[in-house]
């Protein structure tokens, strides 16, 4: 039928972890692009995207991007069309892992724990203190702690049961930040692992995962919720040590999966050009 919408895009401000505490940036999400069946390939996706950037170069927005995974779909006609469009070559930003917990503690890694006598306290993070949140912030701020490590990233959808912290001698010392995802009731997402250095390199990351995935497995409103969903970046050494090498030994019990970045600078105050 003529005069019947046959596409949708929608975008939202915010996100990129890398440039949180930078102002000069102001990113856009392309959130999702929908055409019609019988109207694809005939240039309505592209009309979409270019009207997108002319909006946001009209408001001021120096950068429009897609952050999507390869858990299911075919990518295909979506990234050959933010290529015609002029948008970055899709590029890996992140690694996924789905683990059932029962085999993650059964995979020995608790034994070889114990064997650690970490002395530091575990804290649930909902009891994280004002003075405690503003020095992260303040770390995040000056580049001690990556943005990929930020524990304050959507921080409406924080799981309060497994989410935890650890406090050293010298004040908070690393976290394990999860999240609850809207329409998939069977997982958590292990979203923010971080242990400060030199602890990252004293068993503090690993401590912090299984203290979650612990909690996880136990809490009775959790029965049917038993899988954990771990994503990180390929350049977070820590989780790749931990994923990659330490549960190795999981095989098929662990699903992977990878997440793309595609991204367009814009040139703001020449959308109505």
């Amino acid at each position: 039928m003529e005069n019947q919408p046959v596409g949708l895009i929608l975008a939202e401000d915010g996100g990129l972890d890398s440039f949180t505490y930078d102002e000069s940036v102001r990113p856009v999400l392309l959130r999702s692009i929908f055409v019609s069946g019988a109207s694809r390939r005939s240039g309505v996706g592209r009309a979409l995207l270019r009207a997108l950037q002319q909006r946001l170069e009209m408001r001021g927005r120096t950068i429009v991007y897609a952050q999507y995974t390869t858990r299911g779909g075919d990518l295909g006609p979506f990234e050959c069309l933010l290529q015609a469009c002029g948008w970055s070559d899709p590029a890996e930003n992140l690694r996924y892992c789905r683990i059932p917990t029962d085999a993650l503690l059964n995979s020995g890694i608790c034994e070889s724990l114990d064997r650690l006598a970490i002395p530091d306290r575990v804290f649930p993070w909902t009891e994280l203190t004002l003075e405690e949140r503003q020095q992260i912030e303040a770390d995040l701020r000056s580049g001690l702690v990556p943005g990929h490590a930020n524990p304050f990233d959507n921080e409406s959808s924080i799981d309060p049961v497994t989410s935890v912290g650890l406090r050293g001698e010298a004040g908070v010392i690393g976290w394990m930040v999860n999240h609850l995802r809207p329409g998939d009731p069977q997982v958590v997402c292990y979203s923010r692992a971080y242990a400060y250095p030199p602890y990252d390199r004293r068993g503090r990351g690993i401590f912090l995962v299984v203290e979650s995935v612990k909690r996880q497995h136990a809490h009775p409103a959790y029965r049917d919720r038993q899988d954990g969903e771990f994503d990180y970046e390929p350049s977070n050494k820590m989780m790749v040590r931990m994923f990659e090498r330490r549960f190795a030994r999981l095989g098929n019990a662990v699903r992977r999966f990878e997440g793309r970045i595609s991204m367009k600078l814009l040139c703001p105050g020449e959308g109505g050009a």
